[in-house]
């Protein structure tokens, strides 16, 4: 098994590299044939490494989450609906919390792509107060996006929140219930609450990449 392991981490990076190295080449090569000054390439070069993260990284925790969502779901439908159904209307306002969270990350990402783009050509010049407001700029993108994530997960956690208390309530009801039921319901819980948390983040990567795609066909 920890063979295995090791395999799959060493393909995993001979695979994720080939892909950014073509990737990268053909779309420096394509940058070039439009023109872009060398220093707008470069800074579009590095962002481009978002895309194989998202690929290597965040594309595993989405078909996991999906998976673990529907596992939970219909689980916790079998061992009580009520709070298989309590879970399954929890979605409505996690889509339009995330729904937010990707129009305005979108708006964010593009303040910073804009900085980050621009990165290289500052940074050759000998301007150390044009290069401290850059990274101040830097920064301050960087905050929004945090602030928007964590608020974004703060609603979430209000209906989470709200699904324990659904989830206790119909516990107490039984007349009867067997402590192996309990563990059952709560552990199906905690594994769709688990799953729920990883959407903002995956959201977020997603409208950075939107944006990186949009600079690339310009």
């Amino acid at each position: 098994m920890v063979g295995l392991e090791v395999s799959a981490k060493m393909m995993d990076t001979r695979v994720f590299t080939r892909i950014h190295t073509a990737f990268a080449s053909d779309a420096v090569a394509e940058a070039h044939r439009r023109g872009h000054p060398p220093s707008l390439i470069a800074g579009r070069a590095t962002l481009l490494r978002e895309y194989v993260t998202f690929l290597e990284r965040d594309v595993p925790a989405a078909l996991l989450s999906i998976i673990s969502l529907g596992v939970a779901i219909v689980t916790l439908f079998w061992l009580d609906p009520t709070i298989g159904a309590v879970c399954l209307l929890l979605l409505v306002p996690s889509t339009l919390i995330n729904a937010r969270l990707a129009r305005v990350s979108q708006s964010l990402n593009e303040g910073l792509n804009d900085r980050l783009e621009k990165e290289v050509g500052l940074l050759q010049t000998d301007a150390p107060n044009r290069v401290r407001r850059h990274f101040q700029a830097l920064a301050m993108w960087r905050i929004k996006l945090s602030d928007l994530e964590a608020k974004s997960y703060g609603f979430l956690e209000l209906f989470v929140i709200a699904l324990f208390g659904v989830a206790l309530w119909r516990v107490a009801l039984q007349d009867v219930v067997e402590a192996g039921t309990i563990y059952a319901i709560f552990a199906y819980i905690w594994r769709f609450v688990t799953s729920m948390d990883q959407v903002p983040q995956i959201v977020q990567q997603i409208a950075k990449l939107a944006d990186i795609n949009r600079r690339l066909k310009v």
